[in-house]
């Protein structure tokens, strides 16, 4: 007998893919900002997966949810310094930009749903 499939929240999914993209790309920054820069975001993005796991099983998520948009923030510029630092294309970083703004969005309106809830 199977059970009911549970959907992931798309804020998950979203980080997830974006964890997966990104640890593609940092894998190929310079080694002195691989071990710095590129470790940081691979971290952060961890941690927020990590946080958005939590949220989807927690009865009340607000909390882990408003760190997860202030660790958001926080990637906007650290991506912003990849670019500059010449660790990610344009279009790379375009990319980066609306894939972060994305997961943004799916958290504010997981967060807006909750408070509603």
């Amino acid at each position: 007998m199977k059970g009911k499939q549970v959907s992931e929240p798309a804020a998950v999914v979203g980080l997830y893919d974006l964890v997966k993209w990104y640890g593609d790309r940092t894998l190929r920054f310079p080694r002195p900002l691989r071990v710095t820069l590129g470790d940081r975001i691979d971290n952060r993005l961890l941690d927020m997966l990590e946080l958005a796991v939590q949220a989807r099983y927690s009865a009340d998520p607000r909390e882990l949810l408003q760190r997860i948009n202030s660790e958001l923030n926080v990637l906007r510029y650290l991506t912003r310094l990849a670019h500059e630092r010449g660790c990610l294309a344009l279009s790379q970083y375009e990319y980066a930009a609306r894939a972060i703004d994305s997961v943004g969005r799916q958290v504010g309106g997981w967060l807006k749903h909750r408070a509603a809830g």
